[in-house]
């Protein structure tokens, strides 16, 4: 575990007594930076509005469909009948033919997204077609390691405060804000926490 990982945890546990007990039952915190930026913006748009479950098993079936070789050339190639036979939606074809176009195009801007600040990155990522503010969010956790990120349109999140907060609602922006409040900069370790803990309780 780097250091600011561990920084990080520890300033949720000595700040939020909720995630204490989540950090202190689910173990390590596995948040690590991936150069895979294409294949992680394919598995953030197959992600989109699914559960993690339903996007685990069509990814893997896509996968299956490329070879395990999830590359812009390889999507291209595909027919339509392939992305629909993975369980890819009409919608996210679309969207994953228009990523692969793109990244083919522009790839020296998708290799250099770490020089940018979070608030530039999600500008050049949601002029794409099929990426919005959250799958922009996704990489920002999942590729770039950003420990500050704050999804607050993710319905995970959302559930899972709902539970382990022990609120009556799901809590809209303004309360989720009050709550992550504590989390200061390191938002992006405390979802992956709550994130986690939702997985956990729905599969136990």
């Amino acid at each position: 575990m780097n250091t600011l990982l561990a920084k990080g945890i520890q300033h949720l546990e000595s700040t939020d007594k909720v995630l204490r007990e989540i950090i202190k039952k689910q173990g390590t915190c596995d948040l690590s930076p991936s150069k895979n930026y294409f294949q992680n913006l394919v598995r953030a748009i197959i992600a989109q509005q699914l559960s993690s479950k339903a996007s685990a098993t069509i990814h893997e079936r896509f996968s299956k469909i490329l070879g395990n070789q999830i590359t812009p050339e390889n999507i291209l190639k595909l027919k339509n009948e392939e992305f629909r036979g993975s369980g890819v939606s009409n919608q996210k074809m679309n969207y994953l033919i228009d990523l692969s176009k793109i990244y083919i195009k522009d790839k020296y801007v998708f290799s250099n997204l770490e020089k940018y600040s979070n608030e530039e990155i999600i500008a050049v990522l949601t002029k794409i077609n099929g990426i919005g503010l959250w799958t922009a969010q996704m990489f920002l956790i999942f590729s770039l390691n950003r420990l500050n990120v704050l999804p607050l349109d993710d319905t995970g999140i959302r559930n899972s405060v709902k539970v382990h907060y022990k609120l009556k609602k799901h809590p809209d922006k303004k309360s989720l804000k009050k709550i992550a409040s504590k989390w200061g900069e390191y938002s992006s370790i405390a979802v992956w926490y709550l994130w986690k803990a939702l997985d956990n309780k729905n599969s136990g």
